[in-house]
């Protein structure tokens, strides 16, 4: 079929939204003739990917706003409505070619968040919308966890989620689109109540034979020590605080037992309060962000424990990658790492009470210090798993499935 992909974000050899954009459209490009519209300073990275490696069905048209109009835009700053303006002019773009391409679908990829429209669906051609994500919230009770800074962000997070119920243009996304995927449970709800008839929960992530092989080539045995790990930019919402805590109830009689936290962020010098007030420095080490992701790969693989208590995500590109090297994981029951995550891989603490997080944690953590052996069972699950229900050829016979619904 003749597929027309909006992927915003689309970039090779990416993580997070670039990543979703470049392998979900090559997948699809397997079974179909692709045609990607995408941003313009995306040209030189994909151009460079296709002089060196040849890939069949895909071509890319590439697109940006007028320069008079990204005065606003300062990196991340205005990048909403920067994204907002790209979405109208793609649409006007193609309203007048569309009748020389001659698309059966139009799927929209990225951004993958709900609360952030595309204007193709005016298009009036059969109209795929996701996977998106952005319905988690902060579970109810959790806030106190927050710095100011969090609780500042977390209230912003929560004024999109009402403004989105006030934008007309989410209701026809939902009730218009013939399948939308949802990267989160969260998110289906919120689509159902928006009208939305045929939705499917459908993880962004995925991974290929060939990088499952590189990845569990990073695994090394342990040694004495039990490391847990944490790998995430250092901002409120990721929980890296609740580790900290559930950490030290162990530490101190476990002295051999070491918290690795990887990269940077805002919340570096709070947390590293935490842990100076909680007399851990020799045990919670901060090792800041890596040159290479080859480096934070080598450190997860010398790992035990994978520890991400994320308080809402969609993707938790980190969670799959730790599974692929064949470290368990311990998280939190909800988001995208709630659907990686199982008793047979790791642990998921629930959110319902907000006082039994912490000591819950805790719990994990002493579970595997204490039996390796059963660690060493999370570990050989974890790369199964991963291989059974995240494979890209797993996943591409559901999409060849709902186009062909269309047809």
């Amino acid at each position: 079929m003749r597929v027309l992909i909006s992927a915003y974000a689309c970039e090779p050899e990416k993580g997070s939204e670039g990543g979703v954009g470049w392998n979900w459209s090559v997948q699809i490009a397997k079974y179909h003739q692709v045609t990607v519209i995408t941003r313009e300073n995306n040209k030189i990275p994909i151009e460079e990917y296709l002089s060196k490696n040849s890939l069949v069905n895909i071509n890319f048209i590439y697109y940006d706003i007028p320069n008079f109009l990204k005065f606003f835009k300062k990196g991340n700053k205005g990048i909403y409505l920067y994204y907002l303006l790209w979405q109208i002019g793609i649409y006007f773009r193609l309203k007048s070619e569309i009748v020389i391409y001659k698309f059966d679908i139009i799927h929209h990829l990225t951004f993958g968040t709900f609360w952030l429209p595309s204007f193709l669906i005016l298009l009036k051609i059969p109209f795929i919308w996701g996977p998106v994500g952005g319905g988690e919230l902060l579970p109810k009770g959790f806030f106190r966890f927050l710095s100011l800074r969090g609780k500042i962000n977390e209230v912003a997070r929560l004024v999109l989620h009402i403004l989105s119920s006030l934008n007309p243009l989410i209701y026809v996304l939902a009730r218009k689109s013939k399948v939308i995927l949802a990267a989160t449970k969260e998110t289906k709800l919120i689509l159902t109540r928006y009208g939305a008839k045929n939705v499917i929960v459908e993880p962004q992530l995925g991974t290929s034979e060939l990088e499952l092989i590189r990845l569990s080539s990073y695994k090394s045995n342990s040694d004495e020590k039990f490391r847990f790990i944490s790998i995430g930019r250092l901002i409120p919402w990721k929980g890296f605080q609740l580790g900290i805590y559930a950490f030290s109830s162990i530490a101190k009689n476990n002295k051999d037992a070491e918290y690795l936290i990887i990269s940077d962020g805002p919340e570096k010098k709070q947390l590293m309060k935490i842990v100076q007030k909680l007399g851990l420095e020799k045990q919670i080490i901060f090792l800041g962000r890596l040159p290479t992701l080859n480096d934070v790969y080598s450190y997860l693989g010398k790992a035990d424990i994978l520890v991400h208590p994320a308080m809402h995500e969609a993707f938790g590109n980190v969670v799959l990658e730790a599974l692929s090297i064949g470290k368990p994981v311990i998280c939190l029951d909800i988001g995208g790492p709630a659907l990686q995550v199982n008793s047979q891989n790791g642990f998921k603490i629930p959110v319902s009470d907000p006082d039994k997080v912490i000591p819950l944690l805790s719990s994990a953590m002493l579970k595997c210090i204490i039996d390796r052996k059963y660690v060493d069972q999370l570990s050989f699950e974890a790369i199964k798993q991963v291989k059974n229900k995240f494979s890209w050829d797993n996943k591409i016979p559901l999409i060849n499935k709902i186009y062909a619904e269309q047809s």
